[in-house]
């Protein structure tokens, strides 16, 4: 179920998780074959035939010479999952660095609010989507999501989002 429609390039959508499984210590399977410290792979249920998938990973902040864990950097994501989904989880998060098993079994049937943003135009012309890999809580609700995006928009992230693609509403394809 949509909860806001495409104006500004993006589209929050309330979805269900399926399926969650730890892709910790994994690559990416969006281009980089870079491997993430942390990360769960959702399936997600949004009320059509196929069922997708978003990443949520990253990486701690180290200390270049000790490699040591010195703060969250891009791991700051699967924390914020956590916080949403298993709060309960965030303390064994904490100390041992790694998504417990049992947050992991936790997150299934769970909702949050996915944002999907515009990347530009096929060559049919319809939109190219992508998911943002933070998420939302429903009970922060839509406007929250929303404002988190247009701080990150503001500081160049992500790259790849092109507003400018939604200039009419000849290629809306709703995806949710």
């Amino acid at each position: 179920m949509g909860l806001s429609t495409l104006t500004d390039g993006i589209i929050i959508s309330e979805v269900t998780i399926a399926n969650a499984t730890n892709v910790s210590g994994e690559p990416l399977p969006f281009g980089t074959k870079k491997v993430v410290d942390v990360g769960v792979e959702l399936t997600l249920e949004v009320g059509r035939s196929f069922q997708p998938k978003l990443t949520v990973a990253g990486n701690f902040k180290r200390d270049p010479i000790s490699n040591e864990i010195t703060d969250w950097g891009s791991a700051f994501r699967i924390l914020e999952l956590m916080r949403i989904l298993c709060p309960e989880f965030i303390e064994e998060l904490k100390t041992s660095h790694t998504v417990p098993p049992d947050a992991v079994a936790a997150m299934r049937n769970k909702k949050l609010l996915r944002l999907t943003y515009v990347t530009g135009r096929k060559e049919d012309g319809r939109y190219r989507y992508a998911d943002w890999t933070t998420v939302g809580s429903i009970e922060a609700g839509e406007a929250n999501l929303k404002q988190k995006w247009e701080r990150s928009v503001k500081n160049g992230y992500p790259k790849n989002f092109a507003p400018e693609a939604v200039g009419d509403s000849a290629g809306f394809t709703p995806i949710s």
